[in-house]
């Protein structure tokens, strides 16, 4: 769908009167951040006579700017039909079951700054919780984009409610170690819950399982025994088993 993002004079832009929600709330926030940044998602506008537009989603934006003075905003303008046509194709992208939880919450947000939806209301269209809504913004919200690009080269193994727990922990610091421990399989959900409301410095070492110094396991056909120190995690225990297994079939295959 081609996106047109027009500067538009503020004076020729009036808010929808079909809009439902006439209370905005505090904006008090939302003002501050467009003064420290300016409108980072532009208000979506439509046609509405000769050098005239309605707001359809993005109302909160637009007042907020036209109480700081503003005297003009960009803003993205569509019809009705193409507003339409933006929310199908939204929610049927959220509907797919291979999203991950970044992919998810970023489609969570351009449906609600581009069609004015609140959490709950979302949550309502999409047949899903608040609370379902609200974390996965949580994690798009607060994780570092060091960790979200570090997240895709692990092939997405960390499981949401662990990147929910290091998304709540305000420290940068701990998030990163959190987040070392996470990706190398060294941190539980109950773990991580733990960690947040702790220094969290020492979260493989304290927090993790480890594993007794001697085992033997037998099953058919071979016998295996084990000796390990007392750090090694389970984690590590399926690294070192994968590692011998590939040596014994690399000697396997070698002529005599």
């Amino acid at each position: 769908m081609e996106q047109v993002l027009r500067e538009v004079p503020v004076s020729q832009i009036e808010m929808d009167p079909n809009q439902p929600r006439k209370d905005l709330g505090d904006l008090a926030g939302l003002k501050s951040s467009i003064e420290q940044h300016g409108i980072l998602q532009p208000p979506v506008v439509t046609p509405a006579g000769k050098d005239r537009y309605r707001i359809l989603a993005g109302e909160r934006r637009f007042t907020a700017a036209r109480e700081l003075g503003h005297t003009s905003i960009a803003v993205i303008v569509r019809t009705v039909e193409e507003q339409q046509r933006r929310l199908l194709q939204l929610i049927e992208n959220i509907q797919r079951e291979d999203l991950d939880p970044f992919e998810q919450a970023d489609t969570f947000r351009m449906l609600m700054d581009e069609h004015g939806v609140t959490e709950q209301e979302l949550g309502e269209r999409l047949g899903k919780s608040q609370d379902h809504v609200s974390r996965a913004l949580t994690i798009a919200a607060n994780i570092p984009q060091q960790i979200r690009e570090e997240f895709y080269a692990t092939s997405r193994k960390v499981s949401p409610s662990i990147l929910l727990e290091i998304a709540r922990t305000g420290n940068t610091d701990k998030q990163q170690r959190m987040w070392e421990s996470a990706k190398n399989g060294h941190l539980t959900v109950r773990q991580a819950r733990a960690a947040r409301n702790t220094n969290g410095k020492h979260i493989h070492e304290e927090s993790a399982p480890h594993l007794p110094t001697k085992a033997i396991i037998r099953v058919e056909n071979a016998t295996v025994t084990i000796e390990c120190d007392g750090s090694t995690s389970p984690a590590d225990l399926l690294a070192i088993l994968y590692k011998a297994a590939e040596q014994m079939k690399e000697k396997a295959e070698t002529p005599a």
